[in-house]
């Protein structure tokens, strides 16, 4: 797993402190809208999070601006990642942008400290903000090409490892569950499925909590 220089530990806290409040300004309206009103998220869940809008770039950073800043936060509180949304419409543009020369890693690691024998997996780190805000204990992986190596030894203590499957992508949520399940293999993986046209935000957003805890429920009574 790479390491992070205390330097650019530095550069990423403040850059996501900067970030955070303008989310909170004038410029940072139409995203911080976007993520309550088109994402569901609650105001505690935004600041838990310490999700932001890079209205003013910092150094390095104008390739990101006008997008939603998400910061891989492990327990101490530093920051290991930045990752950058687009804000729809995209008009063309890349839906994330990752910083030059970043290693993949897991998102919302503060799960892991939370106990128990399950832990949820979802593809993207919106899935895993919602199932967190709902009681979960989540954490995000953006995309198959992102597993490392080095995840199953995060996730050995758990018996019981949940992935959420997207259905709104032409069956790339299904390549990713499989590809956790093959990593996982002397685990016991539970594979739950959004109904057609959605992933855990959008039955989330487009009917409710309850939405998605019947569908979490019926999983996993399966599997009882």
């Amino acid at each position: 797993m790479a390491t992070l220089s205390d330097s650019r530990r530095n550069m990423n806290g403040s850059a996501v402190e900067s970030y955070h409040q303008q989310l909170f300004s004038e410029s940072g309206q139409s995203a911080h809208r976007y993520l309550t009103e088109d994402r569901g998220l609650s105001e505690a869940t935004i600041r838990a999070f310490k999700l932001g809008v890079v209205a003013d770039p910092a150094s390095g950073h104008s390739n990101y601006r006008g997008r939603i800043c998400i910061p891989y936060l492990v327990p101490n509180g530093d920051v290991m990642k930045l990752r950058f949304r687009a804000v729809p419409p995209y008009e063309g543009n890349a839906k994330y942008l990752d910083v030059a020369g970043g290693s993949p890693r897991m998102f919302n690691t503060q799960a892991l400290t939370r106990g128990g024998r399950t832990i949820y997996i979802t593809e993207g780190e919106v899935e895993a903000i919602t199932l967190t805000q709902l009681g979960y204990p989540a954490v995000g992986i953006a995309g198959t090409q992102a597993w490392q190596p080095h995840f199953k030894r995060m996730l050995d203590g758990y018996s019981r490892i949940v992935v959420t499957v997207d259905n709104d992508d032409g069956g790339a949520g299904v390549e990713f569950a499989n590809h956790v399940s093959a990593e996982m293999e002397d685990h016991e993986v539970i594979h739950v499925k959004a109904p057609e046209g959605h992933d855990i935000n959008s039955l989330f957003v487009a009917e409710s909590a309850d939405a998605v805890n019947d569908l979490m429920r019926r999983a996993l009574s399966t599997h009882s």
